[in-house]
């Protein structure tokens, strides 16, 4: 027998697993990278929540590695992809780093965790050796408790060189080890398709459309005006329905108009500062209930403070020619017509929209249309802290019976309204008055007027039906207007 065959063809084996080593590190270190990026970008998750991410995909992907049944593998690939999860937990917590600082990093915490980590590796390599396909699935919660052990020293570690101060080695120990036994505490399934699914989860795929819309926009929307009306209204939907997701703040309409006409980067670094004033991580020096944050290069942002909720009043950009933009469409605000089911869809869009106050007048009421469906959004309202006003009646004399019937049943439905929201104290208000005015106001947003009953007809029209009515109202924006009207009829 030719000894010599065997022997290189044991090299030959051996080379050909470290290539496929090779193209695991590349292959993994890319999705790590690629999910971890649309994370760091999002400007509604907070810091501590993206650091948190990035330590745990990333212990996920080094467990989804770790079932390969190339013996010492684990050794060679999770070096790498932890060298991913630095770099992204520096970026995310504010710590200038480069490749080789990154490197002096991880280096620190291998040499302070040290012993632990490689002998671990060097006997998740053994086991492999002996038991080949158990060995690996065995590994899984092993590789992913250490690497997340790992990383939430990391993040401790790259949290207090930025503040300048000094961990011990011990500290660091501790940390690692009690995050260990936390996750040794909790049932999990530690099969690869469950931690498949748990990585894939973190793929910020609403993100990602939302941002390549705005990036298809700025192709159209830019200053050789080469643009339409419909560029402009489809962009400020995209924006009004994300910037929607801010509960604790408020954005007119005007703002909106202006971050029309900024470029994607440049209205992710706006976003930055709503997600932190949403979740109170920036501070405001308010006089008066208002402040001016000045966005370095590129805006100084009106802010008041209103009812335990930030309101954004305008974005002045210091580029002169975004601000001439705006004047093209001819105004900051909107006005359009709305007919019959549209009416019906702003209104109910409203409950899920406001976020301060939600003014209706409406003459009448009745159960079709104050169902349990418009019950449940109102108190769903409610609960997110909007104080809503119903100001509904007219008077019975000038009425035919069946239409004193009508008041009466308005009168009972009222009544029970304000009994099941009488929880809610001066949140909830009703009044009776005698007027066949229409009206409805979203915070200081929009209000819709016309000739629409918002509590008593439904916008849809049977087919069979004699029916045939239309209904009209005025969708607008401006304020001045609206604080008017707000003032006029809803002082109660």
């Amino acid at each position: 027998m030719n000894m010599n065959f065997l022997k290189g063809n044991k090299i030959s084996k051996k080379m050909s697993g470290l290539t496929e080593i090779q193209k695991l590190i590349s292959q993994k270190s890319f999705e790590l990278k690629e999910t971890l990026e649309s994370v760091v970008e999002d400007p509604s998750i907070s810091s501590n929540t993206k650091a948190n991410i990035i330590v745990n995909a990333t212990a996920l992907i080094c467990g989804i590695v770790a079932v390969q049944p190339i013996p010492f593998a684990d050794l060679f690939i999770l070096s790498p992809i932890q060298v991913v999860m630095v770099t992204y937990l520096s970026k995310v917590l504010g710590l200038k780093t480069n490749d080789a600082t990154v490197q002096e990093i991880l280096a620190y915490l291998v040499g302070t965790l040290g012993f632990g980590v490689l002998s671990q590796q060097v006997i998740l390599g053994l086991y492999k050796t002996i038991i080949p396909f158990a060995g690996a699935i065995t590994t899984v919660p092993l590789v992913y408790m250490s690497t997340f052990g790992l990383g939430m020293a990391c993040k401790t570690l790259i949290n207090a060189k930025k503040n300048n101060i000094t961990l011990s080695k011990e500290e660091l120990k501790r940390i690692r080890q009690k995050e260990i036994e936390n996750i040794k505490k909790e049932e999990r399934d530690w099969s690869i398709e469950s931690l498949k699914k748990q990585f894939e989860a973190f793929d910020r795929q609403e993100y990602k459309i939302y941002k390549g819309k705005l990036q298809n926009y700025d192709k159209c929307i830019d200053s050789s005006n080469n643009f339409t009306i419909d560029d402009i209204y489809n962009k400020k939907e995209e924006l009004e329905k994300r910037l929607s997701r801010y509960e604790n703040i408020l954005t007119e309409s005007k703002v909106i108009y202006t971050l029309c006409f900024m470029k994607t980067y440049e209205i992710i670094k706006i976003e930055n500062i709503i997600g932190q004033l949403d979740r109170n991580e920036l501070r405001l020096e308010l006089k008066e209930q208002k402040a001016t944050y000045k966005l370095q290069g590129l805006a100084d942002i009106y802010i008041r403070y209103e009812n335990q909720k930030y309101v954004i009043e305008d974005v002045q950009a210091y580029e002169s020619k975004i601000n001439n933009m705006i004047g093209i469409i001819g105004t900051k605000d909107e006005m359009c017509h709305l007919a019959n089911k549209e009416i019906r869809e702003e209104f109910i869009k409203s409950f899920d929209r406001a976020k301060i106050s939600l003014c209706i007048a409406s003459p009448w009421l009745n159960n079709y249309v104050v169902n349990q469906e418009l019950i449940i959004k109102i108190e769903n309202a409610l609960k997110r802290g909007v104080n809503i006003k119903i100001r509904y009646g007219i008077e019975d004399s000038s009425y035919s019976s069946q239409k004193n019937n009508r008041s009466l049943n308005s009168d009972r439905i009222a009544n029970n309204l304000i009994n099941k929201f009488e929880k809610y104290g001066q949140r909830f208000k009703m009044k009776k008055v005698n007027s066949h005015y229409k009206v409805m106001i979203c915070d200081e947003l929009y209000y819709i007027e016309g000739s629409y009953n918002f509590l008593s007809f439904a916008g849809e029209y049977d087919e069979n039906s004699n029916d045939h009515r239309d209904e009209g109202a005025t969708y607008s924006t401006n304020r001045k207007m609206l604080l008017y009207l707000r003032e006029k009829y809803f002082d109660f």
